[in-house]
């Protein structure tokens, strides 16, 4: 998976590069391959989201994005963009929600600021800035620059591309134990010791808030009220109400 996931954004990128040396189109002469490129890395991203070595919330980004990915490839085909000034709203809402998206999971996600930066991460900062950069451009490109509506498109979809590629670097290759040396385990070992120390911190995180949940909420005047409040029947009688009907049940059985 690891494999198709990159060759998928090579294509992307691919396509992107061939619709800005092509600019002079219309978009309406290419609708149906980009069409269909976008269904087939959407369908990609579908399947590679749970391969990819992140939490379940980042994860789920991924899937989400696949999603988009893939029924803009329907819409595409379909040929329901034959306004230019749609086809630009439409991707541009594409490449600006795919960077709103991982630029709000970098700040929400505390583990995020715990980890060591790595290129990775900065790739992802860098590719999601460039998507959310150009999905804001594209409502402003007749006052600015101008560019051509598949000039745009293939900004789009080489910037996305660039993101797919990157999605399947995260994917881990897996090589059979038979072959795997004894550093390589070894650092699988690590690797696998820091997912759990991922884990367990955010587990402590949970407990943290539902601790701090809870202290708020003894201290609403409601909460002393329910706890003071006498309950309206005996624990006994409550009891007896439910097992005197069962009991009832059985002896009708039998």
């Amino acid at each position: 998976m690891r494999v198709f996931t990159m060759i998928a954004g090579l294509i992307l990128t691919g396509l992107g590069v061939f619709c800005i040396a092509e600019a002079g189109l219309s978009f309406l002469a290419v609708a149906f391959p980009v069409g269909l490129v976008m269904m087939f890395v959407g369908f990609i991203e579908c399947l590679a989201y749970k391969k990819v070595a992140e939490t379940e919330e980042r994860k789920h980004f991924i899937f989400i994005d696949g999603l988009t990915t893939f029924f803009i490839g329907i819409v595409s085909i379909s040929g329901c963009l034959t306004i230019d000034a749609a086809v630009i709203v439409v991707f541009g809402l594409w490449s600006m929600v795919a960077g709103i998206r991982v630029i709000g999971l970098l700040i929400e996600d505390k583990s995020y600021k715990e980890e060591e930066k790595d290129l990775n991460f900065y790739c992802m900062v860098i590719v999601s800035a460039l998507n959310f950069a150009l999905g804001v451009y594209g409502f402003y490109n007749s006052m600015l620059f101008e560019f051509t509506v598949l000039m745009m498109v293939g900004l789009y979809c080489a910037v996305q591309g660039l993101n797919v590629i990157r999605i399947g670097f995260d994917i881990p290759y897996n090589k059979p134990d038979l072959i795997k040396t004894k550093t390589e385990k070894i650092a699988e070992a690590e690797a696998e010791v820091q997912k759990a120390k991922m884990e367990m911190k955010a587990a402590i995180q949970n407990v943290r808030d539902a601790r701090e949940a809870v202290a708020l909420a003894e201290e609403e005047p409601e909460f002393k009220e329910i706890i003071n409040e006498p309950a309206a029947e005996p624990i006994s009688e409550i009891i007896s109400n439910i097992v005197e009907p069962i009991d009832t049940e059985e002896k009708t059985e039998e």
